[in-house]
């Protein structure tokens, strides 16, 4: 089966990766490739073998259909490359709204990854200073790459170097849980990441959560002492602590929300108008927590910064910019290329020398 399983494994992959909008964990494509092999043996079994072991005239008329359809699956091949062939839903702007679910940079492999004890994803990215900026959070920290990396490049005198910490696959996930729990090597992380925060060349640390992992660590007793003792402990080691407060986050930011229509009909963008957030409800959600997070930074020495002023001014958080491409890679995440030259509020945590 080995022939049947090379055809189905990479449609399978192909479209599971569609489908998460993600790189798949070790246990999600040990599962996709038993998967492949039923298929393979499914179409050993109900395809390939009958043809082969069928009678002459019958096999002849198996082969002249599949080489029917090879043909017609090769002409439509080539008419969608040519360009002669467009999808039916297709058009600039349906495009510009898909183009920014996959705008995310935060790194994934092995370039900038630095060994941090036990941590899985690490990453550093230099430039010409040996004082250190951390960034430690969830994927609302990781988001936050593209400013950070363009600030140190195209101004690497003026900016620290900076170390990531973000989320460590299926090690203490999701990522807050290293505030709650021993268990599930979170006590492993946390020291790794003390460990990290005490360097002699850091000189800042910056935490980063979502609001939805704010709200679980101020209810929980433990969580709540915890990230008051590792906002306390870096202040009094001599760092700069800075805890960034929630985003803007709810469906309708998500891309996937912004089409009126139906697959089975015609799909068009929404009016801008009508994709922005319910600044309302949102503070209705997050308001108490985002005080008492601001005054548990104040108690432990720690500074605050609220990207709200800068993402919804005025109260309206808009989910298109001025061209109708979405702000958002999803419900909870700017996308790469929005972060990069509008998050600005994050440079201070960079600056050298304006620490105090």
């Amino acid at each position: 089966i080995s022939y049947p399983f090379y055809l189905w494994h990479w449609p399978v992959f192909y479209f599971a990766r569609i489908i998460v909008e993600r790189n798949l964990f070790v246990r999600e494509r040990v599962l996709l490739i038993l998967l492949s092999i039923v298929l393979a043996y499914i179409t050993y079994r109900l395809l390939e073998n009958p043809i082969r072991l069928a009678k002459r005239e019958s096999s002849r008329r198996a082969v002249t259909v599949l080489a029917t359809l090879a043909a017609c699956t090769f002409l439509f091949s080539l008419l969608a490359l040519r360009g002669d062939m467009n999808p039916r839903q297709s058009s600039a702007s349906i495009s510009k709204i898909l183009a920014a679910a996959y705008d995310w940079e935060y790194p994934d492999g092995l370039k900038g990854k630095i060994l941090a004890g036990n941590l899985r994803r690490a990453y550093a990215y230099n430039g010409n200073s040996s004082v250190e900026t951390l960034f430690v959070g969830d994927s609302n920290m990781e988001q936050y790459y593209p400013r950070i990396t363009k600030l140190i490049s195209e101004y690497p005198d003026q900016y620290n170097s900076a170390l990531f910490v973000g989320n460590q696959r299926q090690r203490c996930a999701p990522m807050y849980r290293m505030f709650l729990t021993d268990s599930d090597s979170c006590d492993s992380v946390r020291k790794d990441i003390l460990d990290l925060a005490n360097a002699k060349n850091v000189a800042v640390i910056v935490l980063v959560y979502s609001g939805e992992a704010y709200h679980q660590l101020l209810m929980d007793g433990v969580g709540n002492e915890r990230l008051s003792e590792f906002l306390r402990r870096g202040v009094q080691n001599g760092k700069s602590v800075y805890l960034i407060l929630n985003m803007p986050d709810g469906d309708e930011l998500d891309p996937k929300n912004m089409f009126m229509g139906s697959r089975l009909g015609v799909l068009r963008p929404k009016e801008p108008k009508l994709a922005t957030l319910d600044y309302a409800q949102f503070m209705a959600r997050y308001g108490q927590d985002r005080i008492e997070l601001a005054d548990l930074a104040a108690r432990n020495g720690a500074h605050t910064i609220d990207p709200i002023p800068y993402l919804c001014p005025n109260n309206q958080c808009p989910a298109f910019d001025s061209e109708g491409a979405p702000l958002y890679k999803d419900s909870n995440h700017m996308r790469a290329s929005y972060v990069r030259e509008n998050a600005t509020y994050i440079d201070v945590t960079l600056r050298l020398n304006t620490h105090n």
